[in-house]
């Protein structure tokens, strides 16, 4: 394995060694046709002060000719001329008379980008960006500043997919686009998308409860299943490159095999609450979020006994008193109701390998639906974000919530631990994004000010007649870190943004990832010692890998 990361490490630096010499010759490649497009446009405007020069002396000669010959002799008018307002000449500029500038690339890199995500092989063309004068790029002394300074450019794709680095005051970026290509296998709006633990895979998931593995550098399918229920939530198996933990909206987990492309088992969880909203998975367990469905308001009254599952004995007297509370009450902020009462739901403990329940998780001072888990690096403390708004951390040996604090003014969307585990990252649909200490007990570190749709970028989406709707909840990744929590990559309209973290809650842009013509409702990110690759998933039912190399 140490031979193994040895030679990984090594073939990383070639490849980036390999790519800064791509760039250095892109950046010649753009000062020679800088170069050819200034002599073109001198040329051009030598040539249209002479033809000017030339017009001018004729005239003077026109105007010596006798009367009677000037009136039966009119000189020709150009036809350009006489398209123009009022029959005048236009000026012709350097600008129009300059021929047009392409992009000279080799040519394994020049072809556009192939649409067909079946094929093994894909080109990425890239477009420069136009070279001005010095005076408005303000050049940079100096290879890698220079180099730096010329790679704002957009890597664009066939589908117009582009990805915009911006430098600092120094002209530096911490990330260089190299290659952007898409996944359209799926026919629907896409919901999830996370790569294996190994990174050889991708996982996504659409609306329509289709289940997508693909390898993320060829674009190609390598396993697929579709449910009749629809498909919720999804995670990878530790430790494995072929377990996807599947949970539907019929009360079911299942454990998908990607190598045979079938299940190798199947559990139910509790039958009172049949929608699995959420599925975390350690190394031998795994954490299983259910909810009941929708209360209708009619029959609130009836459901006041109803609350919690048989499996949850312990909260059965907090649930009552709780929703006869709720009964005579409109409710405080924060509070999901479905007609009268808040979602009920339970959080199930399961072992991996035995596929038998080993605990319910306390809920105070109600069994409440939750919508988002995680797990910390060993398994022993489980995160959750619920649709009350509160974030509850449970140690999940000792079947205990170690702490709880109401977090967002409405639901949790999502909810991860920070590299040091020291702190928990979330965003609610109060469209705030917010980093909490676990160690003071859930105060509040900083809350950051990112863009105002990342935090529900389907909100207020409106799909084409007879197209597939979104879920009002994001049941994906809305936001991913990269290693160190110094990037978050987010999603937002038509675009993913990523920021850079300082001291401050004013987070700087430094890429910007557009070429989907929908919401980005989801997104992941991979990164590794010289490079970072990103997953943006729509509603368009495209996937984009966005590869940067990192500086």
């Amino acid at each position: 394995m140490q031979a193994l990361s040895t030679e990984n490490h090594h073939l990383h630096n070639q490849l980036a060694e390999t790519r800064r010499a791509f760039t250095e010759l892109e950046l010649t490649n753009q000062k020679l046709e800088a170069r050819l497009a200034q002599q073109a446009a001198a040329q051009a405007s030598n040539v249209s002060s002479k033809r000017r020069h030339s017009a001018g002396k004729a005239d003077k000669l026109q105007g010596k000719v006798p009367a009677g010959v000037a009136s039966r002799k009119k000189p020709s008018t150009p036809a350009y001329a006489a398209a123009a307002p009022g029959g005048k000449r236009p000026v012709q500029t350097a600008k129009e008379t300059a021929p047009e500038r392409t992009s000279v690339t080799p040519t394994a890199e020049s072809q556009p980008l192939s649409r067909s995500s079946t094929k093994d092989s894909f080109e990425v063309s890239f477009t420069p960006a136009p070279v001005g004068p010095p005076a408005n790029r303000s050049e940079v002394q100096g290879g890698k500043a220079e180099t730096l300074k010329q790679a704002n450019t957009e890597l664009r794709a066939q589908d117009g997919g582009s990805v915009v680095p911006h430098a600092d005051a120094d002209g530096n970026c911490p990330f260089l686009p190299v290659r952007q290509v898409s996944y359209l296998d799926h026919s629907a709006p896409i919901t999830h998308c996370k790569f294996s633990p190994n990174a050889t895979q991708v996982a996504s998931v659409d609306t329509d409860g289709r289940m997508m593995v693909w390898d993320p550098n060829k674009c190609s399918t390598t396993a697929t299943t579709e449910l009749t229920s629809s498909l919720l939530s999804l995670d990878w198996v530790p430790q494995s490159e072929n377990l996807v933990l599947l949970g539907t909206g019929g009360g079911s987990v299942k454990l998908f095999e990607t190598s045979s492309s079938q299940y190798l088992w199947e559990v139910t969880s509790d039958i009172s609450y049949p929608r699995i909203l959420s599925v975390a998975c350690g190394p031998s367990i795994f954490a299983v979020s259910a909810s009941d469905t929708v209360i209708p308001h009619s029959t609130s009254s009836h459901r006041t006994l109803t609350l919690t599952s048989p499996s949850l004995p312990s909260h059965r007297a907090a649930a009552e008193m709780t929703a006869m509370e709720v009964k005579g009450s409109s409710g405080g902020p924060g509070t999901v109701r479905r007609g009268d009462l808040p979602i009920p739901g339970g959080v199930y403990v399961w072992d991996l390998k035995s596929q038998k329940m080993k605990c319910s998780l306390p809920l105070s001072p109600l069994p409440v639906a939750v919508n988002c888990m995680s797990f910390n690096h060993n398994s022993n403390l489980l995160l959750t974000g619920a649709v009350d708004g509160m974030i509850r951390l449970f140690d999940v040996f000792q079947q205990e919530c170690l702490c709880a604090w109401r977090a967002h003014s409405g639901e949790v969307f999502n909810v991860q631990f920070s590299s040091d585990e020291t702190s928990v990252y979330s965003m609610g649909s109060d469209s705030a994004f917010c980093q909490w200490s676990i160690i003071q007990s859930g105060a509040k570190v900083t809350q950051f000010w990112v863009d105002e749709s990342a935090c529900n970028p389907a909100r207020g989406w409106s799909p084409q007649p007879g197209g597939h709707c979104f879920p009002t909840t994001p049941r994906g990744n809305l936001f991913a870190f990269e290693s160190e929590d110094r990037y978050v990559l987010t999603c937002s309209h038509q675009k993913a943004i990523i920021y850079a973290v300082g001291q401050e809650s004013n987070l700087r842009s430094v890429v910007t990832i557009s070429g989907h013509s929908g919401p980005v409702t989801c997104v992941d990110w991979l990164h590794g010692r010289s490079y970072s690759t990103c997953l943006t998933g729509s509603t368009d039912c495209a996937i984009n890998v966005i590869n940067l190399l990192k500086n």
